[in-house]
């Protein structure tokens, strides 16, 4: 996580935890209920940990109380319709909740993939900058490269040079 950012690893970790979840509910049988059970814990801690830890790391702290009681708010809305869409599953699918899984899986693997474009995006442009910064006018295309010296450094060593 200190690599690789405290917002982009946790979010990257849940949207794929949601995708295996998921895509474990997709295969008929009695086992990969077990599998989904573990995940689903694992996304459910991974979930609200990366949530609370975005909200304070990114927001200022008086409004950090604010932020938690809309969110938890929010989620009680949500959480409102686990009733009509168990209505519709059983009445209009027939009881069959594939076309709601294949919906939710289809959902998460876009915010996963969104988390993971987004992820790509900000290590590209932290590259380019940390390239910027250690070269004067042209990109280096080596990022091992020790920094150029720039007229200023000359400068400093002609003075030091000339005290001595």
């Amino acid at each position: 996580v200190a690599k690789w950012g405290h917002n982009a690893v946790p979010f990257l970790i849940t949207g794929v935890l949601s995708v295996i979840w998921l895509t474990f509910f997709m295969i008929p049988g009695e086992w990969p209920l077990y599998v989904v059970y573990v995940f689903c814990s694992w996304h459910r801690q991974f979930f609200f940990s990366t949530f609370f830890n975005y909200l304070a790391s990114e927001f200022p702290a008086h409004i950090f109380p604010k932020l938690t009681g809309l969110a938890n708010f929010g989620a009680g809305l949500a959480s409102g319709t686990q009733t009509p869409l168990l209505q519709l599953t059983l009445n209009e699918f027939g009881g069959d909740f594939l076309p709601l899984n294949t919906f939710m899986l289809c959902w998460a693997t876009f915010l996963a993939t969104a988390a993971i474009v987004h992820f790509v995006q900000v290590k590209r442009k932290k590259i380019e900058d940390s390239v910027s910064d250690n070269s004067d006018t042209s990109p280096s295309t080596d990022l091992h490269a020790p920094p150029k010296k720039t007229a200023e450094d000359n400068n400093n060593n002609n003075n030091n040079n000339n005290n001595n």
